[in-house]
């Protein structure tokens, strides 16, 4: 881990332990279905980070782990998306690519048990799309809507977007020279502070903003 890299991941870290602090607190004040959402998926964010900073200091390999965030991520964003969409044909595509997305996962990784203890390119694609399309869906619903959940949807666009590029281009990033390798690597650590910073303005704009505003 490069010194960059090295800053970049514990600023992540530092917003993610920040957001399970706001989303939980929040929580505990007002249980609704959104929040309910976002607060298990940052929990579950930080324990599979813990986890596989664990892992990869006592084994230095922490590959299945990844697997398991890339598809809980999918999953439980799937389900954000799915609670704030109200178009029946959006829900309905969400609803069954969380279920293909599962069915696909479980069943190549039931007969290729050895798949799990490698990086999958079409893993990160499929779980990451969802994402994406989703995203596109709420962005394009609050055109002249309500936009509650602006900054978690461009949040989760751009940090599955370039997930999704990275990986792509994972077969040309190997003849790359190693300086160019780092860039590559820096935007997908990029990506996902993005994500956990646009969650953090996501709450100031909900519960401190809107509420200030509310009371004036």
């Amino acid at each position: 881990m490069t010194g960059v890299t090295f800053v970049l991941y514990w600023i992540y870290f530092a917003f993610l332990v920040l957001n399970v602090f706001l989303y939980s607190v929040q929580l505990l004040r007002r249980n609704s279905g959104w929040l309910r959402i976002i607060t298990l998926f940052l929990w579950l964010m930080l324990l599979i980070e813990i986890g596989s900073e664990a892992v990869r200091l006592l084994f230095n390999f922490n590959v299945p782990l990844f697997h398991i965030y890339a598809y809980s991520q999918s999953a439980i964003l799937g389900l954000f998306y799915l609670r704030i969409c109200h178009n029946s044909t959006q829900r309905k595509f969400i609803r069954w690519y969380i279920l293909f997305m599962t069915l696909t996962l479980a069943l190549v990784y039931a007969l290729n048990p050895g798949a799990f203890m490698r990086f999958n390119l079409w893993e990160v694609v499929i779980t990451n799309y969802l994402l994406v399309v989703a995203s596109l869906f709420y962005l394009y619903n609050i055109i002249s809507g309500t936009r509650s959940f602006l900054y978690i949807a461009l949040g989760v666009l751009v940090c599955a977007a370039l997930e999704i590029l990275v990986f792509l281009f994972a077969d040309f990033l190997v003849t790359l020279q190693k300086e160019d390798m780092m860039i590559i690597w820096l935007l997908h650590e990029l990506g996902i502070l993005f994500l956990h910073g646009m969650i953090t303005v996501q709450w100031f704009d909900f519960f401190v903003y809107k509420r200030k505003n509310k009371d004036e």
